[in-house]
């Protein structure tokens, strides 16, 4: 398994979004939330489009097969989040692929890997609206930064 062509598959793959990795048996896929035992699927807050929100379905894996055929095309991405320690990995709209590795709220740090669009400067803001504290290049298509 090569990271990066994982990431590629991950870009190019319609259906995700999000994935969210909190231990391996627990994570998040686009808006369902997975456990051994259940699946719990949100429906973004109205307003504010957040996630989990009071609107959710519950499910078994044996009940939604749909979703655990999404689950199963994000596993190999899942195992070298867990092996890389990668919180999240997130697709924007200019299909930029943006590695999380970890943060609390609005402060965050990772690595983007550019589609469409130049590297940002210190100020500017990103995809979810956060402003960028610290901005590294690490390439033409790449850099490392943090938002506070």
């Amino acid at each position: 398994m090569h990271l990066l062509s994982e990431f590629g598959a991950f870009k190019n793959n319609q259906k995700l979004k999000l994935i969210q990795q909190s231990a391996p048996h627990v994570y998040r896929v686009n808006n369902t939330f997975y456990s051994p035992t259940q699946l719990i699927s949100y429906t973004p807050s109205t307003y504010a489009g957040f996630v989990p929100s009071a609107d959710y379905k519950t499910f078994t894996p044996d009940t939604a097969p749909g979703l655990m055929a999404l689950s199963a095309t994000s596993q190999k991405l899942r195992d070298l989040m867990v092996k890389f320690k990668v919180a999240a990995v997130t697709k924007d709209e200019y299909d930029s692929v943006n590695v999380i590795f970890g943060g609390l709220s609005d402060n965050h740090w990772g690595v983007v890997l550019l589609d469409k669009y130049s590297i940002p400067r210190k100020g500017d803001r990103n995809a979810f609206g956060l402003e960028y504290d610290i901005i590294k290049p690490l390439s033409k298509t790449r850099f490392y930064y943090q938002t506070n």
